[in-house]
């Protein structure tokens, strides 16, 4: 009798966030722009870089930055919704 084997693949299916996105600004001219890290010690560079063009070359307003201590699992609300309010618009999710 032949053996069967059954391949299942561990990708999941993504979920629809077409109304949950926020819209885009134009441009981030005197904007206040969030940047969040994950906790990564190779990002905390990226960070200031990020911060420095931000500011010199899309002429931000102003950076917030976090710090998301662990790497592994979702930010807390707490912190998202901190950044929400405080900014315009935000990078989060980086990682090395």
């Amino acid at each position: 009798m032949a053996q069967t084997i059954r391949i299942l693949s561990p990708v999941g299916i993504p979920q629809d966030r077409r109304d949950g996105n926020a819209e885009r600004l134009d441009s981030l001219s005197g904007k206040t722009l969030g940047i969040m890290s994950n906790g990564w010690r190779s990002f905390l560079i990226g960070m200031e870089r990020l911060e420095e063009v931000a500011v010199s070359k899309h002429e931000a307003g102003s950076v917030i930055k976090a710090l998301h201590t662990n790497a592994s699992g979702p930010a807390p609300a707490e912190l998202l919704e901190e950044m929400a309010k405080k900014g315009d618009a935000a990078i989060v999710g980086l990682g090395h």
